[in-house]
């Protein structure tokens, strides 16, 4: 059309449709009319007016079409009809004096994109609650370098697309908790962003969303509809912010989401569902401050291996789950805290931490310590878990030179080596206990009474090597001696098996140059020769069931501490006469009893003509079932 011209338009009161293209690029054209029976304008159709400066649409129009007033420089103001549906693709896009866009809440449903894109004088815009399409277009809002001002939607809205907010003057922007995607170049260029309150998005990033952003403050909220499991890339590239701080009801750190060129130093958590996911904080040698206020669920692989954050690390929590390797050789922790119920503390999890002094558990109900968790804790000289009864797996407190004190309700369960080299451990309960696995206690040069062990079965090879118990008492009915189970007791003067049968392995009791006294209550068995060598026994003290002449290599005489032990001197001569007399005399006093019982009896009946029925208690023995066997 030749609208050179042009400057007003009134328009006939019964038109209903503008084609596309209709005024397109009428520079000159200031003013139109509009009929109120307008139904629709095609696509372009105003495009280019650069000097229409006010514009009023009448309510019968519902949509406005792509680019209808595109590059109209100099409109200041519209009005958007109250039944509109719908706003197409660049609509307002570099009309640089609109200053304010007011859009009915109630019909609109979709607004495209670029539409308001270089509106540099538009300050403020609140999006309608109506809207159905649940995103903020591409380049929506790009170049609107005057926005201060944005209100989200209350609802029905998940997506930031590319740029929406590119170069917009924020210096502070709230993202509704409904937010699930934000695009790596929503903000790009918003070099005023100093502060942002955000959901915690799940999904991977080729890099941040505020890469271009001097980023001083940010902090996490919870996701409506999402997982609360903070991504890998979210937070590359930022190199002014150093603090950042979660408030959510849940919050998931993933392997990798902080990543090697950060320069965050603090973060701060407020949550009562923490997971610490695999790798999560592995290597992060900047973060000087972790604080953790909340329930910690899950502490991953590796979780925090090759740290220094924690000093006095606290944790909060039920059903704890501390996985393998996940405080490796972290040389920064002298104490543990955890207030709660505590799982499992996996393999190697706190291995190499040489600097721990205490571990305490406040919860209460049983522990699976797996293998090597606190092995070459060397400084560490108590583990407090008095609530909680311990499965204590291999290797577990290996090498703990400093470790004097184990409390608990008691260690239920042991394996290899699960206290070995404990030099200085002398105080531990165990419940029940009849196996002491291979090399358990070995090196623990404190342990020097072994009641403890008096009813324990089997004693596993090296199981007590290098101790310094000074006298054993073996109660068991059977029993069972590993390789070396109690060689090198340099203090072991005195040991009594009182077991009706016993086995036994390679120098079981060899290398002890204090043991003078040796009974075994037993029977027959097959003793290496080398049993007790190196020691200073001289007679082996037997019951009358064993019948060799020797027993390993050592010769033998009966012992009446065999008879009363309960061993197997319960079945000598002598064991049998004293059982012979005492129940004859017991029968004795039976029949007296009963004959005057019976005669009492008969008195009262003829006296009274009848006799009431008797009621006498039962009389039973309670038995404890407690089990606990306490080394102090």
């Amino acid at each position: 059309m030749n609208c050179v011209k042009l400057t007003k338009i009134t328009f006939k009161k019964d038109l209903t449709s503008l084609c596309s293209y209709a005024f397109f690029n009428c520079e000159k054209l200031q003013e139109i009319v509009i009929s109120n029976k307008l139904e629709v304008f095609g696509t372009h159709c105003f495009e280019g007016c650069t000097s229409l400066t006010n514009v009023h649409l009448p309510d019968s129009i519902l949509f406005i079409k792509e680019n209808s007033f595109c590059d109209c420089h100099n409109l200041e103001q519209i009005n958007i009809p109250a039944n509109i549906m719908g706003i197409e693709d660049c609509v307002f896009q570099n009309c640089y004096k609109l200053k304010s866009v007011s859009i009915p809440d109630n019909k609109l449903k979709s607004i495209g994109k670029f539409v308001f894109r270089n509106c540099t004088s538009l300050t403020e815009f609140k999006y309608p609650n109506s809207i159905s399409i649940v995103k903020l277009t591409t380049s929506i809002f790009e170049g609107c370098t005057s926005l201060s001002k944005f209100t989200f939607p209350t609802s029905n809205f998940d997506e930031l697309q590319s740029r929406c907010f590119a170069f917009c003057p924020f210096t502070s922007i709230e993202i509704p908790d409904y937010v699930m995607t934000i695009a790596c170049d929503s903000f790009y260029g918003c070099d005023k962003l100093s502060e942002v309150k955000m959901p915690i998005i799940y999904y991977h990033l080729e890099k941040s969303p505020f890469e271009s952003c001097p980023l001083t403050k940010l902090t996490f909220i919870s996701c409506k509809y999402g997982k609360n499991v903070l991504p890998s890339g979210l937070l590359a590239n930022l190199q002014s912010l150093t603090e950042i701080s979660f408030v959510s009801d849940k919050v998931v750190f993933e392997a990798g989401f902080l990543s090697k060129n950060t320069v965050i130093n603090t973060i701060r958590i407020k949550s009562n569902d923490i997971t610490f996911d695999d790798n999560s904080f592995q290597n992060c040698q900047q973060i000087k401050t972790l604080e953790i206020n909340g329930n910690v669920k899950r502490i991953g692989k590796n979780a925090f291996e090759g740290t220094n954050i924690f000093k006095d690390l606290i944790l909060n929590g039920d059903d704890l789950i501390i996985d393998e390797s996940a405080f490796l050789n972290v040389e920064s922790i002298e104490k543990v805290t955890i207030n709660g119920k505590v799982k499992v503390i996996g393999d190697s999890s706190f291995k190499g931490v040489k600097n721990m002094k205490e571990f305490t558990v406040s919860g209460e109900g049983e522990i699976e310590i797996a293998n090597h968790a606190f092995c070459s804790c060397v400084n560490m000289a108590s583990f407090n878990a008095e609530g909680n009864t311990l499965n204590v797996g291999p290797f577990v407190f290996h090498d703990n030179y400093a470790l004097e004190t184990v409390k608990s309700k008691g260690i239920v369960a042991l394996d290899r080596a699960s206290f070995a080299n404990c030099t200085k451990l002398q105080n531990f309960e165990l419940y029940n206990i009849s196996v002491i696995p291979d090399n358990c206690f070995e090196g623990c040069q404190n342990l020097k009474d072994g009641e403890f062990i008096s009813k324990v079965a089997v004693f596993g090879n090296y199981s007590f090597f290098n101790t310094n118990l000074k006298e054993l008492s073996i109660k068991s009915p059977e029993s069972c001696f590993g390789d070396f189970a109690f060689s090198k007791c340099s203090q072991l003067e005195k040991v009594v098996i009182s077991s009706n049968h016993s086995t036994f392995g390679k120098k079981s009791f060899s290398d002890n140059q204090k043991l003078v006294q040796f009974y075994y209550c037993g029977n027959e068995t097959n003793v290496d020769d080398e049993l007790l060598s190196g020691s200073n026994v001289t007679i082996v003290y037997i019951s009358d069931q064993f019948k060799k002449d020797k027993f390993a290599g050592v010769s033998v005489q009966q012992s009446d501490v065999c008879v009363t032990s309960g061993g197997g001197g319960d079945n000598s001569k002598d064991n049998k006469t004293k059982i012979a007399i005492i129940s004859g005399v017991a029968v004795f006093i039976v029949v007296v009893i009963s004959t005057i019982v019976v005669v009492m009896l008969i008195r009262r009946k003829r006296k009274y003509g009848s006799l009431a029925t008797s009621s006498i208690p039962l009389l039973t023995n309670t038995e404890s079932a407690d089990g606990l066997i306490n080394v102090a």
